[in-house]
C-alpha cells in the first residue's frame, strides 16, 4: 500500500539538535533564482534555496533557508513571506495545523514592518495572508480559493514574472490536490487553467523547476501521461541535492513504460536524501521520511522483473525501527509493514509469506493484508482447507477496520476490497465447479482496484489484471485473455508481466505471429531482470 502522502506530514519532527541549513551551491539547487530586495549576496543565496525547497516540498529544509536569509539581512521582508510559505500547505500535506497557521501569520505581520521590500514583494506577502487563519478552520478550502485568487491578480498583474506564475499554479493545485482528472478521462475543476498556466510559465522559463514538477502533476493521471515526458526528461538530476524532484520523474515513467528510468530516478532519489539526512545526523529517520520513495521504487522494479532489488528495498523501509516502533508515532505507516509480503507475492515466494509474523496490536491494516496474502499463497501451493482458513481470518481483520477510516483519500475497507476479492478469487479458480465464480471476484478486484483514487504509486501495487488474465488462461478463456492484457498494456505499457501472459494466450490460440511479437515485446521489456516467467502471475504457473 502506498502512504503516499506521509513523508510531508513531519514538518513538526523533531531533531536532534537545531543544526542552521547548509548552504548549497546554486548547481545542486536547479539554479533555482529570484531576485529580491536586498543587497547581501549571501541572503540571497539563502532565500533562493529555501525557494527551491518550497518547490520540492521540503518545507522544513525551506523554513530553516528563509531564518538564514533573515539573519544575513534582517530587513529583508520578503525572506519573512518565505518563512509563511514554509508553514503552508502541499498536495501532500493538504491541512494546516494553528500552529502552523499562527506561526505565518506572525511571519507575515513582520514582514509588513520590515523596510526592504518592492512593490511585488509587497503584493506576494499581501496574497500569503488569504491562506491562513487562526483558529484554523476544519474545511480550509474557502482559505485555498482565496489564495488562488489573490495570487490569480499578482499573476495577471506580472505576467512576464515566471516565479509569480508558478507560485499562482501552486496555489491552484492545492484547491485540488490529487484530483485533476475524472476515471474517464475528462480535466476535472481548475485543471484547464492549471494547465494553461504552468505552460506558460515553462514558455517564459523552460526549466523553471517547480513549472517541470507541476506539469508532471497535472498529466501523470490524464489519459496521454507522455506529454509530460519532456517535463521528466528536464527534470532528471536537474537539481541533485532536491530528493523530491529527483524522485518525480518516475511519475510520468512508470505510465510511459520507462521502468529502468522510473527504478532510476528514485535509486538518485533515495541517494540525495541519505546524503541530506546523513548532513544532519538523522539517518535513523530514513524510514519514516522516504517511505514513499522506498515504495515507488519497490513498485518500479517489481514491475521491471528486479526481485532483488524490490526485496532489499520494501525489506529496509522502516531501517533502524522496527514497524511497531514506527506506527507508534506515526499511525499512517500502518500498511507499509506489509509491502515485503507484496513483493514475496509479486514473485511467487509463498514460503517467506507464510514465515512472516504478526505485526502487533498496532497494526491492523497490515495484519490483514499478511492474513490475505497467506491465504492466497495457501492457494497457490494447492493447500485449499488453509488457504479458507487464512481467508475466514482475513475476513474477521477486515470487518474490525472502522467503515470511515480513511487511507489517504480512499477508505481504508475500499482499498483492502481489492485483497478480499483476490482472496476469494485465487481460491475459487482452483476448484473446477467454481471456476466461473472465482473469475467473476477476480473482476471485481479489477473494478475494485480501477476505482481507487488516483496516486503514484498505486495504492495496491501489483495489477489485479495479472491474476486475472493468468486465471482466464488456466481456464481457457484466452480471447478474453487477450482483452485483459491489453487493457492492463495501456495503463502500464511495456511491462513484461503482461507481456508474458499476452505471448501466452496469443500461443494458445494458434495466433504465431501475435505471440511472437509478444514475445518479443516481452523479451525487451524482461532484459536483465533476475527472474523467469511465463505468466503473468507467479501464483498461477
Amino acid at each position: 500500500m502506498n502512504f503516499w502522502i506521509l513523508p510531508l506530514l513531519l514538518l513538526g519532527l523533531e531533531e536532534p539538535a537545531p543544526l542552521p541549513e547548509a548552504l548549497l551551491p546554486s548547481s545542486q539547487i536547479g539554479g533555482c533564482h529570484f531576485p529580491v530586495s536586498t543587497v547581501h549576496p549571501r541572503a540571497q543565496a539563502y532565500f533562493d534555496q529555501g525557494l527551491a525547497f518550497i518547490y520540492d516540498y521540503g518545507y522544513r529544509e525551506a523554513k530553516r533557508s528563509f531564518e538564514e536569509a533573515l539573519k544575513a539581512d534582517p530587513g529583508c521582508a520578503i525572506a519573512e513571506w518565505g518563512v509563511a510559505l514554509a508553514h503552508g500547505n502541499t498536495i501532500n500535506s493538504p491541512e494546516i495545523d494553528e500552529s502552523d497557521s499562527s506561526a505565518a501569520l506572525k511571519a507575515l505581520e513582520r514582514a509588513d514592518k520590515l523596510p526592504r521590500a518592492n512593490a511585488l514583494e509587497r503584493e506576494l506577502i499581501a496574497a500569503q495572508k488569504m491562506r491562513f487563519a487562526t483558529p484554523a478552520p476544519t474545511n480550509r478550502q474557502p482559505l485555498n480559493l482565496a489564495y488562488a485568487g489573490a495570487m490569480r491578480q499578482v499573476w495577471h498583474r506580472y505576467p512576464g514574472n515566471a516565479t509569480v506564475g508558478v507560485l499562482f499554479a501552486d496555489a491552484l493545485i492545492d484547491c485540488h490536490p490529487w484530483d485533476q482528472w475524472t476515471l474517464e478521462g475528462q480535466p476535472k475543476e481548475g485543471t484547464k487553467e492549471l494547465m494553461k498556466t504552468v505552460k506558460e510559465v515553462l514558455r517564459l522559463d523552460p526549466n523553471n523547476l517547480h513549472a517541470l514538477h507541476l506539469y508532471i502533476h497535472v498529466y501523470e493521471a490524464s489519459p496521454f501521461p507522455e506529454r509530460a515526458k519532456f517535463a521528466a526528461g528536464r527534470l532528471e538530476n536537474r537539481a541533485p541535492s532536491l530528493s523530491h524532484l529527483q524522485h518525480m520523474p518516475c511519475h510520468i515513467y512508470t505510465h510511459t513504460g520507462d521502468w529502468d528510468k522510473a527504478v532510476q530516478a528514485n535509486l538518485n532519489c533515495l541517494r540525495a536524501g541519505d546524503a541530506y539526512l546523513a548532513s544532519r545526523n538523522l539517518l535513523q529517520l530514513h524510514g519514516i521520511m522516504f517511505d514513499h520513495y522506498e515504495i515507488a521504487l519497490t513498485y518500479a522494479a517489481c514491475m521491471r522483473g528486479k526481485s532483488a532489488l524490490a526485496k532489499s528495498t520494501a525489506a529496509g523501509i522502516f531501517k533502524e525501527m522496527t514497524p511497531q516502533q514506527a506506527v507508534e508515532k506515526f499511525p499512517e505507516m500502518d500498511g507499509d509493514a506489509a509491502q515485503p509480503l507484496e513483493v514475496h507475492k509479486r514473485f511467487g515466494e509463498w514460503d517467506a509469506i507464510l514465515s512472516a509474523p504478526d505485526y502487533g496490536p498496532k497494526c491492523p491494516i497490515s495484519n490483514a493484508i499478511r492474513m490475505g496474502d497467506r491465504a492466497i499463497a495457501y492457494a497457490a501451493k494447492g493447500e485449499l482447507e488453509n488457504a479458507e482458513r487464512e481467508k475466514a481470518e482475513f475476513e474477521k481483520l477486515f470487518s474490525a477496520i472502522p467503515e470511515t477510516q480513511k487511507l489517504a483519500l480512499d477508505n481504508v475497507r475500499d482499498v483492502l476490497s481489492v485483497e478480499r476479492h483476490l482472496v476469494a478469487g485465487e481460491i475459487l479458480v482452483r476448484r473446477k465447479q467454481t471456476v466461473d465464480q472465482g473469475l467473476a471476484e477476480l473482476e471485481q478486484a479489477v473494478n475494485a482496484q480501477d476505482h481507487l483514487h488516483y496516486s503514484e504509486p498505486p495504492q495496491w501495487i501489483i495489477p489485479t489484471r495479472h491474476s486475472l488474465g493468468a486465471a482466464l488462461v488456466r481456464a481457457g478463456k484466452y480471447a478474453e485473455a487477450v482483452a485483459v492484457y491489453k487493457e492492463d498494456l495501456r495503463r502500464n505499457p511495456r511491462n513484461g508481466w503482461s507481456l508474458a501472459g499476452l505471448a501466452r494466450a496469443y500461443r494458445a490460440m494458434g495466433k504465431t505471429r501475435q505471440a511472437d511479437r509478444a514475445q518479443r515485446e516481452f523479451q525487451t521489456a524482461w532484459k536483465d531482470a533476475d527472474v523467469e516467467i511465463s505468466t503473468s502471475c507467479l501464483c498461477l504457473p
